[in-house]
């Protein structure tokens, strides 16, 4: 418990509330026995008991209107979001905790009671139900205090009481002086179990505004998280480009609300078209900016044109200079060619990159050509390499999330279920091929959680 929680605005804002609930409590139990007090005196009571009616009224009423003038002040600090002053708090401790001695004071003068029954007598239980309600005041001090005043205003009474006038005419026959005592000492004890419960009551209070306030938190996050993956979901390709010869299709899939994985594809202004896939270290919010990032800077550099070397080392110059130490980009570009069906082919570090020939019956499996970008300044990547694609091949660029997705025995789909399914799916149309892959992972894994993002693009010479 950290004194920030303490006096943190959720934890007075709680008080000041329960407080309000406790003076609304005196106010109801002090009309209540009011109206009891009146229906008593007025039908059961003698003449000096009923003699009693107006004064005890007016005592009453005063507290009353006081405890309403409390609530008063209370509630406004609710509205206002600020604290009482202290030497409110402390004061409203005080008129309370004495309040039923200065009624026993006036009882003692009273023929109606007298002084052994006004020490005594049912105003005594007054005492006690306001050092239980203090419990909602949550300061184990205050309810130290109250217990104490009303113990030592009670001891001071009996003294009083006792001091004055003939002690043989109060003190019943055979009566022992330090029993009268045991009331005060009872106040004091009850005082501190009060405090002792409010303690934890308090604890309860602040752990529960701390859960709330981690709830709220929590919440926001995945509201933002909900956000984020909107917008990234949003820079995914909406629509799938027209290309001479070809079939393409795209496919995406975070471990997390975001990811740090995208593919991409865009028409150039000779016809040709640009498929590209990337991965970026780590999955979550932060991945998910630098995928952002690189898009708009791939995006920027493969409209102005030139070969796919110079284009991607002026990609990774410019990420070099916004990434992190502990973040790198793999990254692969196909520039598809409908004229020539030819596909030139470059890899920042991103492998395999995986080649079904049709001619072949065979299914082969390339490695990154340069290293991912964000690793060093200045690396000049290409030469690229240039693929002609016969009718029924297909290529696909994919990201390790497949391959690398484990079993409940910690063994991974691996390289080589990849190439099985590339054969066996290989006449299915694009997309198809894609389902096949997630499916035949999500099988694999029995289960197990997916703990990176899957992204594919498959190219299919029709």
């Amino acid at each position: 418990m950290t004194r920030d929680a303490i006096r943190s605005e959720a934890f007075w804002q709680a008080t000041l509330r329960s407080e309000r609930l406790r003076i609304l409590s005196v106010i109801i139990v002090a009309a209540l026995a009011l109206g009891f007090g009146l229906v008593r005196a007025a039908f059961f009571g003698n003449a000096n008991e009923r003699a009693l009616i107006a004064p005890i009224c007016l005592v009453v009423l005063g507290l009353i209107g006081y405890e309403f003038l409390m609530l008063a002040v209370v509630s406004r600090a609710v509205r206002r979001c600020c604290e009482p002053p202290a030497a409110f708090v402390w004061f409203n401790v005080a008129v309370e905790a004495l309040f039923p001695t200065a009624v026993m004071f006036f009882l003692t003068r009273s023929a109606f009671a007298g002084p052994i029954r006004a020490v005594t007598g049912p105003i005594i239980l007054v005492y006690t139900f306001l050092i239980v309600l203090s419990i909602l005041r949550l300061s184990p001090l205050l309810c130290l205090v109250t217990g104490m005043l009303a113990g030592s205003a009670h001891a001071g009474l009996v003294t009083y009481v006792f001091s004055s006038g003939d002690a043989s005419a109060v003190l019943p026959r055979n009566g022992n002086l330090a029993w009268y005592y045991t009331y005060g000492a009872f106040f004091t004890i009850a005082g501190i179990a009060a405090a002792l419960v409010a303690r934890q009551v308090r604890a309860h209070v602040i752990a529960a505004l701390n859960e709330a306030a981690a709830r709220q938190r929590v919440e926001q996050m995945e509201h933002d998280l909900d956000i984020a993956r909107s917008i990234q979901e949003g820079l995914l390709p909406r629509e799938t480009p027209r290309i001479d010869g070809f079939e393409i299709a795209g496919w995406s899939q975070p471990a997390d609300q975001t990811g740090g994985d995208y593919y991409d594809w865009q028409q150039l202004p000779d016809g040709r078209v640009v498929a590209s896939l990337a991965d970026v270290t780590g999955h979550g919010i932060g991945p998910a900016l630098v995928t952002a990032v690189c898009r708009a800077y791939a995006r920027a550099s493969f409209t102005s044109g030139g070969e796919l070397g110079a284009l991607m080392q002026h990609i990774n110059d410019l990420l070099i200079q916004d990434l992190p130490d502990d973040r790198f980009i793999t990254f692969v570009v196909a520039l598809v060619d409908p004229n020539t069906h030819g596909v030139k082919l470059l890899s920042a570090g991103h492998g395999p990159i995986l080649l079904y020939q049709h001619a072949r019956r065979a299914v082969d499996a390339f490695n990154a050509h340069d290293i991912p970008f964000g690793v060093a300044p200045g690396v000049k990547y290409g030469p690229e390499q240039e693929l002609l694609l016969q009718a029924g091949d297909v290529l696909v660029l994919i990201t390790d999330g497949f391959f690398e997705w484990r079993n409940a025995a910690s063994e991974q789909f691996g390289i080589e279920r990849l190439k099985q399914v590339l054969m066996d799916a290989h006449a299915r149309p694009a997309r198809e091929i894609i389902s096949q892959f997630h499916e035949a992972v999500r099988d694999f894994a029995g289960g197990s959680p997916q703990d990176d993002d899957l992204t594919a693009v498959v190219l299919k010479r029709t």
